[in-house]
């Protein structure tokens, strides 16, 4: 696992959150007002708090005085997800939760509730740098209820909505699994992928999610799952053995951690540090990333950019480790330029590489529609051409818009295949692993962003041969007569 270069301030516990913030500033003014926290603590038993029947773990224990419960403040409203704000000159808490607002002087037994004054019968305090609520008041003013059980020193909390609090993993249903263990193991924050994450089963991402809009083959193991009804929020879920194995974001429905999709590569080197490479003990090879990349006991992080956009985080990337290994492993052996295509299933490797064509002409119009452009059409004829030579490429092993073989140039090759057009564009690759690199290295050179993004394109075909790539743009004039 690798080291960040600055602490994490978020922990995730499963799917429910732990949120570590700063304590409230209490100012200058108020350090004599300061209560030893310790005080209270050194003859009491553990207080014990279940919401839902839950069990609730807290940064810092909660404590019984005068009669009152007290619950760290930020720590539990947060918790619950509300946003928490404090007035240093004021003294005063402020939380707003849906259709709530709350108002909590520190040392005052009058709060506001939606701003109405609302009588205490215990202030707010602050302890040991950290403020701390009343229990009864926080929860009977969000709708709650409170049972104390003096004897088992338990209290239970019913909350309607349910609670993101971390609970003892002890006491968790299924459903919420700890990132202690499994393909999130040492992973201390909180990583947002629109509710689906590794190891989730599939009928878990047909519930969230819904029947996805294709099933894509690979070669790696996995079925790509593609949900992009939405072309500025383009998913795909990898699902192997009715599990998922591997997660694809290209939009701004994402964190990790302290990042989040917008952000740029700055803040991912700030908060983290990423890895060169990595090894793969079963043949003992070092493959160096191309791209940032966090690595984990149980899962590789992959981070795309925008160099268009300042560098700007746009997709995200999950996957197994071990899922990663086979990629890496399955790629070099079966698709690179010295692999052993023919030993490989041929009918699963065409499957695979077609759709590799459909999955690359769907991410350009994603990042067509980001710019406020019409989508493309497929071409098919253009697509033929651009197969043939993605083939040729690869079998003969040059990489070049004139055929090393033939001499044809793309004009030539599409009046070939009778494609009728008035302006045309090519891009290819080579090398990538799947259309989603390929996507992301095009986007980031100027001469291919240019013609992923040009407005008088208006059709494409897509050619995918191996691990040779090939983009045919077209404007026909047919079309054209009818824009």
């Amino acid at each position: 696992m690798l080291n960040k270069k600055k602490p994490s301030k978020i922990l995730m516990t499963g799917v429910i959150l732990l949120i570590l913030l700063s304590p409230f500033s209490t100012g200058r003014g108020a350090a004599v007002e300061k209560e030893n926290f310790s005080g209270y603590l050194a003859f009491q038993p553990e207080i014990r708090i279940f919401i839902n029947d839950l069990e609730m773990e807290t940064e810092n224990p909660p404590f019984l005085a005068d009669g009152r419960i007290f619950l760290p403040a930020r720590f539990f409203l947060e918790g619950l997800g509300a946003v928490v704000g404090w007035n240093a000159a004021t003294r005063v808490v402020t939380a707003e939760l849906e259709q709530t607002r709350l108002e909590l002087p520190v040392g005052v037994r009058e709060a506001r509730l939606n701003g109405t004054p609302v009588q205490l019968d215990t202030p707010a305090r602050i302890i040991a740098d950290r403020t701390y609520l009343p229990l009864r008041f926080l929860i009977e003013s969000l709708g709650g209820e409170v049972y104390w059980d003096e004897q088992e020193y338990r209290v239970n909390i019913r909350l309607n909505g349910g609670a993101l609090i971390p609970f003892l993993p002890g006491d968790l249903p299924p459903e919420y699994l700890s990132y202690e263990s499994g393909p999130y193991s040492g992973i201390d924050f909180e990583v947002e992928t629109q509710g689906i994450r590794i190891g989730d089963s599939a009928a878990k991402v047909l519930q969230i999610l819904g029947e996805p809009v294709c099933r894509e083959e690979t070669i790696y193991g996995y079925q790509w799952w593609v949900y992009n009804r939405n072309p500025l929020n383009h998913v795909q879920v990898g699902i192997e053995n009715e599990m998922v194995t591997a997660l694809y974001i290209y939009g701004d429905k994402w964190s990790f951690g302290p990042v989040k999709s917008g952000d740029g590569l700055q803040e991912l080197e700030e908060h983290f540090e990423t890895a060169a490479g990595i090894l793969l003990e079963e043949n003992k090879t070092f493959y160096k990333f191309v791209r940032p990349v966090l690595v984990y006991p149980g899962l590789l992080a992959t981070f795309y950019h925008d160099s268009g956009k300042k560098d700007a985080l746009i997709a995200l990337r999950l996957e197994e480790r071990e899922t990663v290994g086979k990629r890496l492993k399955n790629f070099f052996q079966y698709r690179s330029e010295k692999g052993d295509r023919e030993a490989f299933d041929l009918k699963k490797m065409q499957e695979a590489e077609a759709a590799d064509e459909r999955l690359l002409f769907n991410l350009v119009n994603a990042a067509r529609a980001r710019e406020g452009l019409s989508p493309l059409v497929w071409q098919e004829a253009a697509a033929r051409a651009a197969r043939e030579h993605s083939r040729e490429m690869y079998l003969s092993d040059y990489f070049s818009h004139v055929s090393a073989v033939t001499g044809m140039t793309l004009a030539q090759r599409l009046d070939a295949e009778k494609v009728d057009f008035v302006l045309a564009a090519e891009n290819i690759a080579r090398g990538q692993m799947d259309a989603v690199e390929v996507h992301h290295d095009l986007m980031n050179s100027p001469e291919h962003r240019k013609n992923i993004l040009h407005k008088d394109l208006l059709s494409l075909g897509v050619g995918v041969y191996g691990d040779c790539f090939t983009q045919n743009y077209v404007n026909e004039n047919h079309i054209e007569n009818k824009v």
